[in-house]
């Protein structure tokens, strides 16, 4: 296949997923950047609320990355009653993941309660928190229909949805916080009540075009019910992913801890960067879950050859387009931290941050995609492992030690995150070599 048929391919199917994620990461996004109009203590409550959001959010979303490689898979087969079979029961793994997931926050109320250092960063976390927590389920069902659309090779859908949500949160969100066109100010509590409403819609809107749509993408007559062992199967599949990005969470959650020690500019700082650094990581996000997807299509053929062609071409793709993000983040920090907020403190602290994500974009953008990729081959135990050695071996102690023992703060911690996304990238790419040399037996 000529390269730029590749690039071509990959292009066509990532800019939709791409898209997509760029919605969900704007209705952060928007939620800071209306929120930091009330104040570094505000943006220190959504921060806060957000972390824990997360560490309850990504296992359950990681469960449901089986939906993902099975799909692919099966779909490689041309076996679309499987298909049809694994997306109605993970729709009901979903339900039963995401009740389970909306009663973490009792315990996480607690701990938000000992983190914040006000009273009132504590009550308006805790609001947030409770409110994103209702939007699991639609949220989680939505990326289920998403990743059947991918899967099937329907992309459109998956982008035009998504810019429909960011547009009714923009709105929403500036309306309820603001207290604009009638509606009551309601500060932070009023910027996640617009998320959920925008998130409800989505799954509406996306629930709605699969009804209609679901005879051409699965042509089969056959009925297909919930099943234990479908269910059992999603479920050993998933259990790696979800494993993963609980103990990428759980030392995620440690590094947030240190920073919050440093106060609300450290953590105000840390959160702007963070909603920055988010948009430059939506392309690589983008082409390791479009390889994830290819390498089950390409297993699912057996034409291994392809498997590492188009990985490598995802890897160049992803480098480029992120090294150029870090050039934007290491000339102009102050100019992006300003849009956020005015506070000195906060610029300052803000705009060392961005300088040390400007280097960490190209070793981000290798981990991502060969992540993607080793999940796509069922490697996921492989991902899980490293995460947790990386995390707690690399990550946890490096940060900890330049933040606290040489006093570097949140500069310090930064630092730490990035030498681990690095080493673990390059473990990624080596575990990758070693399974095609061996046909990913």
């Amino acid at each position: 296949m000529e390269i730029k048929e590749k690039y071509r391919i990959l292009t066509k199917l990532s800019m939709p997923v791409m898209i997509s994620y760029l919605a969900y990461q704007l209705l952060g996004f928007t939620d800071i950047l209306m929120v930091g109009q009330l104040g570094k203590d505000a943006i220190t409550s959504v921060g806060l609320a957000l972390t824990f959001f997360f560490f309850i959010f990504f296992p359950v979303d990681g469960l449901l990355e089986s939906v993902t490689i099975l799909i692919a898979k099966n779909y490689g087969k041309k076996d679309l009653i499987m298909v049809k079979k694994i997306f109605k029961n993970a729709l009901v793994v979903c339900v039963a993941a995401g009740l389970i997931a909306m009663i973490a926050y009792i315990p996480m109320s607690f701990i938000l309660d000992k983190m914040s250092q006000t009273d009132e960063i504590a009550k308006n976390s805790k609001i947030y928190l409770l409110l994103s927590l209702f939007g699991i389920i639609p949220q989680c069902a939505t990326g289920i229909i998403n990743r059947l659309f991918l899967g099937c090779g329907k992309t459109k859908p998956i982008a035009i949805f998504s810019n429909m949500i960011v547009i009714i949160n923009i709105i929403l969100t500036y309306c309820l916080v603001f207290g604009k066109l009638g509606f009551p100010q309601m500060g932070v509590a009023g910027s996640a009540l617009g998320t959920l409403i925008a998130k409800l819609i989505g799954f509406i809107m996306a629930f709605i075009y699969y009804l209609k749509i679901r005879r051409k993408i699965l042509n089969v007559n056959e009925k297909v019910k919930i099943s234990s062992n479908t269910i059992k199967e999603i479920m050993k599949t998933g259990y790696p992913v979800a494993q993963t990005n609980f103990i990428e969470i759980t030392a995620w959650t440690v590094f947030i801890a240190v920073i919050n020690k440093y106060g609300s500019s450290s953590m105000a700082a840390h959160e702007i960067g963070m909603k920055i650094k988010d948009i430059a990581y939506l392309p690589g996000s983008a082409l390791g879950i479009v390889v994830t997807n290819l390498a089950g299509n390409f297993l699912g053929e057996k034409d291994y050859e392809k498997v590492k062609e188009y990985t490598y071409a995802a890897v160049k793709s992803a480098v480029f387009i992120m090294g150029i993000f870090g050039i934007i983040f290491f000339i102009f920090p102050h100019f992006l931290v300003s849009m956020f907020t005015k506070d000195k403190e906060v610029l300052e602290l803000g705009s060392h941050i961005l300088r040390i994500m400007a280097l960490y974009q190209i070793t981000d953008a290798v981990f991502i995609v060969f992540k993607g990729v080793l999940n796509g081959i069922n490697d996921t135990k492989y991902v899980r492992n490293y995460i947790l050695i990386g995390s707690w071996v690399i990550m946890v102690p490096i940060s900890f030690i330049l933040a606290v023992v040489f006093k570097l703060g949140v500069i310090g911690a930064w630092v730490g995150l990035t030498i681990y996304v690095t080493v673990i990238g390059m473990f990624y790419f080596a575990r990758f070599r070693k399974r095609y040399i061996n046909k990913f037996v």
